[in-house]
């Protein structure tokens, strides 16, 4: 490709106007891609609930500096699901202060007792669904 070079060792690509993307920086967001996509899969799958019917929050780093478009382009998520994502930034922050201004602490200390925990790469096809999404494109 015309647009590829080897520095020191590492391909990079141009991706114009004298902006390089380095090839570490394409396996880090496929890294990134692949963990979400295998976190959704498999919560879908844990939840026994059509993915058709979800709604995706994405909270975080991610949720707080990238459009939607780029992530449905790069199959974070499937393209049927694009009204249904919601970038939501720094829910954790959020969630805080919330807590705060709270009257009912009950209310928290009920949904903390709900919430399942899911280590997922201890799952038993982690491993399979991570590498499966380690690639740009359909979710």
């Amino acid at each position: 490709l015309a647009n590829v070079e080897q520095v020191e060792g590492r391909k990079r690509i141009l991706l114009g106007q004298g902006l390089w993307l380095d090839a570490k920086d394409v396996e880090e967001i496929l890294k990134v891609k692949a963990a979400f996509v295998a976190a959704v899969k498999m919560l879908v799958q844990t939840a026994a609930v059509n993915i058709q019917n979800i709604n995706l929050f994405v909270a975080g780093a991610l949720g707080a500096h990238i459009k939607k478009q780029y992530l449905e382009t790069l199959g974070f998520y499937p393209s049927f699901l694009s009204d249904r994502v919601h970038l939501v930034g720094n829910t954790a922050l959020n969630g805080a202060v919330g807590m705060l201004g709270c009257a009912r602490m009950e209310d928290f200390v009920d949904l903390m007792r709900r919430v399942v925990v899911l280590n997922l790469p201890a799952e038993a096809n982690f491993q399979s669904v991570f590498l499966d999404a380690m690639r740009f494109g359909a979710f």
